[in-house]
């Protein structure tokens, strides 16, 4: 279980590096910082997944509560970059 808690740190830490690649090479005139917003669903997944590591050690049913949290968060949409992709389109 714990294992697993290591992968999926590992796949937070690479979406929370790209999407700030991404944002970075933006120039800042797009606006798609300001669309993404503060990405706190990939941080909670990092805080929550890093913490599943260790108490997937000594309460299993904890750690797969957190995984199970995380998964459904992401389930609920976000429609930030919609509305930012639907002005750009309104605008030109």
């Amino acid at each position: 279980m714990a294992t697993y808690g290591v992968v999926l740190v590992c796949a937070a830490l690479s979406y929370f590096t790209v999407r700030w690649v991404i944002v970075a090479n933006q120039r800042p005139d797009t606006g798609l910082r300001d669309a993404l917003g503060s990405d706190w669903k990939g941080r909670v997944s990092i805080v929550s997944y890093t913490l599943s590591i260790p108490l997937a050690l000594w309460f299993r049913w904890g750690s797969l509560t957190l995984f199970g949290a995380v998964a459904v968060l992401w389930l609920i949409p976000d429609r930030r970059l919609e509305v930012y992709l639907a002005q750009r389109r309104d605008e030109g």
